[in-house]
């Protein structure tokens, strides 16, 4: 996640601190933290990745959608 601060917003970096960290709060059941947050310049990084359980339940959701599609397709052509 990048949080870039524009004009004279650097010289309050908490703020971007506190979004940042509402962001990762309502992320914690999807997404962990790779690597902590930093400030680069005036951006504030932190890298999150998501969590293996719901990547695999996207893959899954996403193969289902496949299949009903499959099906509409299949029966259209009759």
């Amino acid at each position: 996640m990048l949080l870039y601060f524009s004009g004279r917003q650097i010289t309050h970096p908490e703020f971007g601190h506190k979004v940042l960290d509402k962001v990762l709060l309502d992320l914690t059941d999807v997404a962990k933290v790779e690597r902590e947050r930093h400030l680069e310049g005036k951006k504030l990084i932190c890298l999150i990745t998501p969590e293996r359980r719901h990547l695999d339940a996207l893959a899954e959701g996403e193969k289902q959608d496949e299949k009903k599609e499959d099906k509409k397709i299949s029966s259209e052509t009759l």
